[in-house]
């Protein structure tokens, strides 16, 4: 895994904050495979309900929906800290080293700024809840 590649070590042994970060991660790794049947359980149900059933409850939708942002935005963060975002690797053998790192960079900026619009906008979508 790259993440583990880039780790400073202090004396052979990963520093605390490294270990707590690879915990973390680890625990969000199993939250997101639970949002993932959590998400898939409650479509089978509304999907059941409403067409077996005729009666289907207005909040299978709806936790559905949440547990597939939150298990997009989680495993994306994921994918960021892990680097194995979605990048042009395969095209960074056939252009020079430095068109490479240049585009790296930019891809970097622009996932930075996809993160703050999301950050922003969530924001302002959360303000707009009734009985925030």
């Amino acid at each position: 895994m790259a993440a583990e590649a880039r780790q400073i070590h202090l004396n052979g042994e990963p520093l605390a904050i490294e270990r707590a970060i690879a915990a973390g991660a680890a625990a969000i790794r199993v939250f997101c495979g639970a949002l993932l049947v959590l998400m898939v359980a409650f479509t089978v149900y509304t999907v059941i309900m409403r067409y077996v059933f005729h009666n289907p409850l207005f909040w299978g939708d709806t936790v559905s929906v949440f547990c597939n942002i939150w298990l997009t935005m989680l495993g994306y963060a994921l994918a960021v800290r892990d680097r194995e975002d979605i990048a042009l690797r395969g095209f960074y053998k056939y252009i020079p080293p430095l068109a490479g790192f240049l585009l790296d960079m930019l891809w970097n900026a622009l996932v930075f700024a996809f993160g703050i619009y999301l950050a922003w906008y969530g924001w302002v979508a959360a303000q707009n809840v009734p009985g925030m």
